[in-house]
């Protein structure tokens, strides 16, 4: 069992999690965050596009501290693990599983999935700021 075990899917996510453990002591983050995050929209916002980048549980780790609203940050990091591969660890297991699978068609599916994603992404964060306005 250990040996077939994603060591390096493993790996991804310690690292996300370490990182957002260090980011959470950085200066620059702490003054500038509560800032950010001070706002509905620019939770929903800061939420949604930090959840590219950096997975949407660890996003949600990271900006719980600094962030007072608490519905915008929920549904910025829930529509922000939509869009890019990294958005989501569900994604990153998803497409490791295909790629096992079906080695040969990895780089077509990666661009469906992403064009694919990204629409939805928009929609539901354009629908989600709809929502936190009124």
């Amino acid at each position: 069992m250990l040996a077939k075990l994603d060591y390096r899917l493993l790996g991804t996510f310690v690292f996300f999690f370490i990182i957002v453990g260090n980011l959470t002591e950085w200066e620059v983050l702490i003054d500038t965050l509560p800032a950010i995050f001070l706002h509905p929209l620019t939770s929903l916002f800061g939420a949604a596009f930090v959840s590219q980048v950096i997975s949407n549980v660890p996003a949600a780790i990271l900006i719980a501290p600094f962030g007072s609203e608490v519905q915008a940050v929920l549904l910025g990091v829930n529509v922000g693990g939509i869009g890019t591969l990294i958005a989501s660890l569900a994604n990153l297991i998803g497409f490791r599983l295909f790629q096992l699978y079906m080695p040969h068609l990895k780089v077509a599916f990666l661009k469906k999935f992403t064009w694919l994603n990204l629409l939805v992404f928009i929609v539901l964060l354009l629908a989600s700021a709809i929502f936190i306005c009124y």
